[in-house]
């Protein structure tokens, strides 16, 4: 259900509600599998219930504009293809942003220059995320699923894994501070794996989210974005659909509350 708490206009609240986003024939998508098995399988069984207000999609909705104007832009390549393949019985979709073919000459060697293709994946996302890492171990997850869905679908030259990562609170007064983005924008070259590698994740991912279908498990520190020092879980205070469904934050919270820790 969707709530408009702050009033918004009418046109905001339909373009958030003009949402075409379709996993297709998807059992599981690449972002689904990255995600924890216990939210995924909670988000899906109580998807009747769960609230949202407009205002909490209000990065979504630009982080689709953006993608719209990129899309429209005419960059060689082919954008936003679903594409699927089976591990172990069972159907994984997802979709990148954009396939990047091109011509690369090998050093010291002759002859034609050999076609390869690059996958590009467009973020819209803080500032914060790029000083801090948090989420490049996901990007490296997300865009190796990618590389191993269109392997399996023909596209054999991938070499290489890019994010383009526009900064929406890049504030110009910071920039000459170490370490901070120069630019509102960010580009990130992620390590390649070999496919077998990458098809061990993906099957590793597959029993976890089957498994949580007959035994929800637990969420890990690391995916509640536990932060170390004040041991908070990030993730379940602001971020996760489904934490009024989780017993797991719902007891901690209790514990909270009454003193503990």
């Amino acid at each position: 259900m969707l709530t408009n708490r702050f009033d918004l206009p009418d046109t905001i609240v339909k373009a958030v509600m003009a949402d075409d986003y379709s996993p297709g024939e998807s059992w599981r998508t690449v972002t689904e599998l990255i995600n924890p098995p216990r939210l995924v399988t909670l988000r899906r069984l109580h998807k009747d219930e769960l609230v949202e207000d407009v205002s909490d999609r209000m990065w979504i909705l630009l982080g689709k504009a953006v993608h719209k104007i990129l899309e429209e832009a005419g960059e060689e390549g082919y954008t936003e293809e679903r594409v699927y393949a089976k591990i172990l019985g069972k159907l994984i979709g997802g979709q990148t942003d954009r396939v990047l073919v091109k011509k690369k000459k090998i050093p010291l060697k002759r002859g034609r220059p050999k076609t390869v293709a690059e996958i590009v994946d467009w973020k819209v996302t803080s500032v914060w995320t790029i000083l801090f890492k948090s989420r490049l171990k996901e990007w490296e997850f997300q865009l190796n699923s990618y590389a191993y869905l269109h392997h399996a679908n023909k596209l054999k030259n991938i070499d290489s894994l890019r994010v383009c990562a526009i900064l929406r609170d890049w504030r110009d007064s910071e920039k000459a501070k170490d370490g901070y983005p120069p630019t509102p924008f960010a580009l990130i070259d992620l390590p390649k794996w070999e496919y077998p590698i990458i098809k061990s994740y993906l099957e590793d991912r597959v029993k976890a989210h089957l498994y949580s279908e007959s035994v929800l498990p637990e969420c890990s520190d690391e995916e509640r974005w536990m932060n170390p020092k004040t041991r908070r879980f990030v993730r379940c205070e602001r971020y996760c659909p489904v934490a009024a469904f989780c017993d797991q934050w719902q007891e901690i919270k209790k514990t909270r509350e009454l003193g503990g820790e």
